[in-house]
């Protein structure tokens, strides 16, 4: 668990609690928080959306490496290449 993820844990462990023992937060308070809750939803959807764009970076990169790397492979015995244009015999 990162050290934000912690401290937000904290911080809504000590909200419940407040609610829970105290007299009902204010209105003010309830907005405070719910506007605090806005932001934190708001930095954790932006950075899913970073993470998925990595991602899909990633999977054009494998993608075109195993593209890369299945061309390489070719040789007479998978494709319609002449014997003669396979190299050396130890190659395989």
């Amino acid at each position: 668990m990162s050290a934000a993820a912690a401290r937000r844990a904290r911080q809504s462990r000590a909200t419940t609690n407040r609610h829970r023992h105290s007299a009902p937060p204010s209105r003010e308070q309830l907005q405070r928080e719910n506007e605090q809750l806005r932001r934190e939803n708001e930095e954790l959807r932006r950075k899913v959306a970073e993470r998925e764009k990595q991602i899909g970076e990633r999977e054009k990169q494998i993608a075109d490496l195993e593209r890369q790397l299945a061309l390489r492979k070719r040789n007479s015995t998978n494709s319609s290449k002449p014997p003669c244009s396979d190299g050396l015999a130890g190659e395989q």
